[in-house]
């Protein structure tokens, strides 16, 4: 006990008396942020019905929806061009629904010129659509499909993805330029 007093009294030490506080009192900061849940938000103010997205449905549309994207790199880059190799396939998704109670959504088609190369039959929940319109009958409006382009010789074609009602109305919802490269 004798030796680490003296270790302790030797001059190197003294000079850094002002050490073990500023080590204790960082120790201390660091236990206040470790205990706070979410301390790299900070919510500058509450999401509220009034603040969020509201979106009208168009008069007169039976079925409104939209193509959000693709689940690569390929995305169209604003021109409405999307650019894949021969025989590659595409993931797309998006959200479609009825304005119609009586007719809901059965079918997501993808066309390419005037060739069906996909469907899709199962959709998910998108309550962020829900929300948007302010419908609880959107609630079950999501689609997710695979394109396989087997077949698709090089060119260029039109790609379009069409929502498809139980009563057989249906509505485009996206239109592309599709480049196929060899």
């Amino acid at each position: 006990m004798l030796q680490f007093r003296r270790f302790l009294h030797h001059p190197y030490w003294r000079g850094l008396s002002w050490f073990g506080p500023v080590i204790g009192l960082g120790g201390l900061i660091f236990l206040l942020f470790l205990n706070r849940t979410n301390w790299l938000v900070v919510p500058i103010t509450q999401q509220t019905p009034s603040n969020s997205p509201q979106f009208q449905v168009p008069h007169g549309k039976l079925i409104i929806g939209n193509l959000d994207g693709m689940f690569d790199s390929r995305l169209p880059d604003g021109t409405g061009v999307i650019t894949i190799q021969a025989g590659a396939s595409i993931r797309l998704f998006g959200w479609a629904a009825s304005t119609s109670d009586a007719t809901p959504i059965k079918q997501i088609s993808v066309w390419v010129n005037d060739t069906m190369v996909g469907k899709e039959t199962h959709f998910f929940e998108r309550p962020d659509v829900a929300s948007a319109y302010r419908r609880a009958d959107f609630a079950m409006s999501g689609w997710e499909t695979e394109v396989r382009l087997k077949g698709v010789t090089a060119g260029t074609y039109r790609l379009s993805v069409q929502a498809v009602a139980t009563d057989g109305k249906t509505a485009i919802l996206s239109q592309l330029r599709l480049v196929v490269m060899p």
